[in-house]
């Protein structure tokens, strides 16, 4: 960048005095530098290409290589770019950057040759040999995560936001990691330091909402933040989804059903944890025909048995649901029981009184026969 940007600047006047030169003859000092700016167009890129080779042939062989592989890792010839990296670390296995970029080139690029537990050795030794980088320590964090250790994996996001405090994108991406593995004060706290650093971002906004519902964690605080998100990106189904979530939450289940709606407008598939959020919806404003059937349903389903807490989360509601229907059959069970027992009662004390009638004639016939009236002694 020091040796390029004063060439720019100088290729520009060295254009903006050609075309001075090339409409006015006589305004050029000397006849070279008229020559010159004549021919700038052509000499200002021989000259470039002149100081980049004496620049490259300068460097030593490692970082001549690092360069050539960054070059073709961006024009996504990784083949090529990997065997430059092999040889050059054949050389010097010492040199972190060509550890560092073996490691991105296998993790971002497929390569029969190499895997992810290959790419997460390179990227190790990058760390080693060049500790405490940030950009390094989040590609770590990305190998780690790729062979599923979730504990490595957030211990280098970690270690990355505290070597650069203020970037909002490590927070996020170690509150993501947190989420990803079920560890969910941690998440909201990644989160709110990077809600700090940015106040306006919709998808950390919905992120955190979403994370403090489902933690059952300042609700009325998540649902503001819901509708922030909606706001600020609009029409999306992932942060409707939270709103509507977050309505259920805070127990406003008509406005919850109205985003629900938005959110089916148009679509006839959507992912299990809309499904689910909408039959909750349903079940709390008792409009679910057949929740139990409804809920078989979502647990069947492959996505739904793959992920052990949504599934444990609709295996709850299942329960809940089996209890309310089993007491609501019991208290209309119990009053029928109580309707068909007071009409017995009524039935056994008509009997009791007509059984009763003959003792009473009876008793009065042997008092007086004739009259029925007691008689005297």
């Amino acid at each position: 960048m020091v040796v390029f940007l004063p060439v720019f600047f100088s290729g520009l006047l060295a254009v903006s005095a050609r075309a001075r030169v090339t409409r006015f003859p006589e305004s050029a000092a000397r006849p070279f530098l008229g020559f010159l700016f004549k021919y700038a167009m052509v000499l200002i890129p021989a000259a470039v290409a002149i100081l980049t080779a004496a620049i490259d042939f300068a460097q030593p062989v490692t970082a001549q290589a690092t360069v050539k592989a960054r070059i073709l890792y961006e024009l996504q010839a990784s083949d090529l770019a990997l065997q430059i990296v092999d040889d050059a670390l054949a050389i010097d296995e010492n040199y972190a950057p060509l550890h560092f970029l073996k490691g991105i080139l296998i993790l971002d690029y497929s390569s029969s040759k190499y895997s992810s537990a290959d790419a997460l050795k390179h990227l190790e030794r990058a760390n080693e040999l060049r500790p405490k980088v940030p950009t390094w320590l989040y590609r770590l964090s990305l190998g780690y995560d790729r062979e599923r250790d979730g504990q490595a994996a957030i211990a280098a996001a970690t270690e990355a936001t505290a070597q650069l405090p203020g970037d909002a994108y490590l927070w996020q991406h170690l509150g993501d990691l947190n989420m990803k593995y079920k560890n969910g004060p941690e998440t909201v706290a990644a989160y709110k330091k990077a809600l700090e650093l940015t106040p306006n971002d919709p998808m950390l906004l919905n992120n955190l909402a979403y994370t403090m519902l489902e933690l059952e964690l300042e609700l009325p605080q998540a649902l503001e933040m819901a509708r922030m998100s909606v706001e600020l990106m609009p029409g999306h189904i992932f942060n409707l989804d939270t709103l509507a979530w977050a309505y259920y939450k805070n127990s406003q289940y008509a406005e919850a059903l109205e985003v629900m709606s938005d959110i089916f407008a148009g679509r006839s598939e959507v992912s299990p944890e809309i499904d689910f959020h909408y039959a909750s919806i349903l079940q709390a404003m008792g409009m679910l025909k057949s929740p139990l059937e409804t809920f078989d349903k979502l647990l069947a389903r492959p996505e739904v048995a793959a992920d052990h807490k949504f599934f444990q989360q609709v295996y709850q509601a299942r329960l809940e649901a089996e209890a309310s229907a089993s007491g609501t059959s019991s208290a209309e069970k119990a009053g029928s029981v109580d309707d068909a027992a007071t009409e017995s009662s009524e039935d056994l004390h008509k009997d009791e009184t007509t059984a009763d009638k003959p003792a009473d004639h009876l008793e009065q016939a042997e008092q007086n026969p004739e009259t029925g009236e007691p008689g005297d002694e």
